[in-house]
C-alpha cells in the first residue's frame, strides 16, 4: 500500500505517516492502532523492531469495527493492565513511577484506571523506569 493511500485511508497526514516510518516519530497508540487496522496486522506487529524478516502476521478484523474517540481501544486497555502489573511487580507505589518517570501522580493513576490515548515516549520514559522494553508493556500476555 501506498503512502498516500495508507494516509488516505487512515485519514492521517501523509507527510506525519512518512515521519512516522522514516524517523520514528512520536505517535499514539490509536494511531498505531488504525494503522494496523488498515493493513490487517496486530497493533504488536508494527512495533517488533524485527518487522523487516517477514514475521508480521495478517489478522482478521471486521470491517466496520471503528476507533472510538472516547472508549479505550484493546490496545491502550493492554498497556494499562500491563503498566499495573509491572509496576506492582517492581514493588514501586505509583507516586515512585510517578516521580522517576517524570509524569504526575495523577497521569499514572489516568493511564492505569482508564487506559488514554498515550504517546510512544510515554510508554518508553515507563517502561524504562520499570526496567522493561515498551513491547513488554504492549504485548498481549499469554493465557
Amino acid at each position: 500500500m501506498s503512502h498516500h493511500a495508507l494516509a488516505k485511508a487512515a485519514l492521517y497526514d501523509r507527510r506525519l505517516l512518512i515521519d512516522i516510518e522514516d524517523n520514528a516519530a512520536n505517535t499514539t497508540l490509536d494511531t498505531i492502532a488504525r494503522l494496523a487496522k488498515l493493513l490487517g496486522l496486530a497493533e504488536i506487529d508494527l512495533l517488533l523492531p524485527n518487522m523487516g524478516n517477514g514475521t508480521a502476521k495478517r489478522v482478521s478484523r471486521v470491517p466496520g469495527e471503528p476507533l472510538s474517540k472516547t472508549e479505550p481501544t484493546e490496545l491502550r486497555r493492554r498497556f494499562a493492565h500491563n503498566l499495573r502489573q509491572a509496576r506492582e511487580a517492581a514493588g514501586l507505589p505509583q507516586r515512585v513511577l510517578a516521580r522517576t518517570a517524570a509524569i504526575s501522580l495523577s497521569g499514572v493513576w489516568h493511564i492505569e484506571a482508564n487506559a488514554p490515548n498515550v504517546t510512544l515516549d510515554t510508554i518508553t520514559g515507563l517502561a524504562k523506569q520499570l526496567g522493561c522494553t515498551e513491547i513488554d508493556l504492549l504485548r498481549p500476555k499469554d493465557p
